[in-house]
């Protein structure tokens, strides 16, 4: 189940993906990412409504965590206005590709600001994946031409 489970996320995301960019493309940038947030919210609050959390693990703690912390949502804002973008420009798997060597070369930073220096093999992929990216871009531009 540990390994099913991000392959259904991977692709309930690239659904996501093309469906917020489709949005963009009917109604504009902003109001698609703002519906999405909205929608998001929406069902953030069903969930708490069927599984209540309780409030020592959940609302009091909010002080107490560092502002940085909070940043993950500026982040996905940002993330979503620019994919909204490029997704109407470009295929579905290029963008794919291109999101996870972001993501590789993102966890490669962040593990090597905390003193864990990538792996022979963790390269290696991210290489693949750089490949795959490449040779996906030559054959989408081969078939518009």
């Amino acid at each position: 189940m540990d390994y099913i489970l991000p392959v259904v996320s991977g692709i309930a995301i690239a659904i996501q993906l093309k469906s917020n960019a489709y949005l963009a493309s009917k109604i504009g940038n902003p109001w698609s990412t703002f519906f999405n947030y909205t929608m998001a919210t929406l069902t953030v609050l069903i969930i708490i409504a069927i599984q209540p959390i309780h409030l020592s693990n959940g609302i009091e703690q909010l002080p107490t965590i560092p502002f940085i912390a909070y940043l993950g949502s500026i982040i996905g804002v940002v993330c979503l206005l620019i994919v909204n973008t490029v997704f109407q420009k470009i295929t579905l798997m290029q963008g794919a590709l291109l999101m996870l060597l972001g993501q590789t070369i993102g966890g490669f930073v962040l593990d090597f600001s905390t003193g864990n220096a990538p792996s022979f093999s963790q390269i290696s992929g991210a290489l693949l994946i750089l490949v795959g990216a490449v040779i996906n871009s030559i054959d989408t531009a081969n078939k518009t031409n």
